[in-house]
Formats: C-alpha cells, sequence, structure tokens
C-alpha cells in the first residue's frame, strides 16, 4: 500500500505504546505495552537498563512492583509501612541533590 499524507497523519496520531516509571531509587522501568495514562498491571512486560527486570520495586507512591524475567508477577498496593519507608527514602535522596549543588 502506497504511504499517503492521510495515512501518515493517522500514524503520527497514534497512542505511543510505551510507559517509563522511575521507582524510589531513581531506576527506570520502561513498560513497552503501556499506552500513554495506563498503569502497570500482571502479565506486563518491563525493562531495566535494555534488559528483562527481575526483582521487587517501590513506586513513588508506594505500590510494590514483582517483576521476574521480564514481566510483572505481582503489584502490591501501599500500606503505612511501605508509604513511610518510600517517604523517607525520596526524602534522603532529594537533601542529598541539594548538598551537591
Amino acid at each position: 500500500m502506497k504511504a499517503t499524507k492521510k495515512h501518515a497523519a493517522r500514524r503520527l496520531w497514534k497512542p505511543r505504546a510505551e510507559q517509563t516509571f522511575q521507582d524510589i531509587l531513581g531506576q527506570e522501568l520502561v513498560f513497552p505495552d503501556l499506552i500513554a495514562g495506563e498503569d502497570p498491571a500482571v502479565g506486563d512486560t518491563v525493562y531495566l537498563d535494555g534488559q528483562f527486570a527481575t526483582g521487587t520495586f517501590l513506586m513513588p507512591g508506594a505500590e510494590t512492583i514483582i517483576a521476574e524475567d521480564g514481566e510483572v508477577i505481582e503489584v502490591l498496593e501501599p500500606t503505612e509501612e511501605t508509604v513511610g519507608y518510600a517517604k523517607r527514602v525520596m526524602n534522603k535522596r532529594k537533601n542529598n541533590k541539594k548538598r551537591k549543588l
């Protein structure tokens, strides 16, 4: 099929199928299949530093994402404990950045 202006414009306005989130430690988690505005869910593919992510990642909103071999296997809701821990870590990182300036 020959590309026309009509088809080219349609490709430009398609929502981008990739989301990048940072955990509280500043690691960038890339979800290649998420459309803008979606949140990560069980079964989604996730990359860390260009490779399949494996581990437990605490997000700034205190939800916890558990991934194994590039697949999200569990998303845990925030608890009082994780909210407190996330706040402490983010404040510590924020203070360290201010000291470096």
